[in-house]
């Protein structure tokens, strides 16, 4: 598969779940691949994302959770951009852990 990126080939990194992820060697970029659909995505997001009583405490959980795995993933990684980043739970994670990140989100 081709990086989504620089177009080079990528190579498989790991397996999470139902997830392949893939690394580019040229751009360094981590990208799933197949990427999912706008159903699945939709899906996915309405299971996961509930706002409500504790929901903030609940998403920055879950952003911690997120910073390690991509630590995990990419360990030397220092930089990260989040499309859909929503009230910027995971970007103030990452700088706890030393990443510089910055997200967008497209619908605010």
């Amino acid at each position: 598969t081709r990086c989504p990126f620089c177009s080079e080939p990528g190579t498989l990194y790991c397996r999470i779940d139902i997830y392949v992820y893939y690394r580019c060697p040229s751009c360094l970029s981590l990208y799933l691949h197949p990427v999912p659909s706008a159903h699945e995505l939709k899906s996915y997001y309405e299971r996961i994302f509930t706002y409500g009583e504790g929901a903030d405490e609940r998403m920055r959980r879950r952003a911690r959770i997120t910073v390690k795995r991509l630590q995990w993933l990419h360990p030397t990684g220092t930089t990260l951009l989040d499309i859909g980043s929503g009230k910027g739970w995971l970007r103030e994670e990452s700088a706890r852990y030393g990443i510089d990140a910055e997200g967008i989100e497209p619908s605010s």
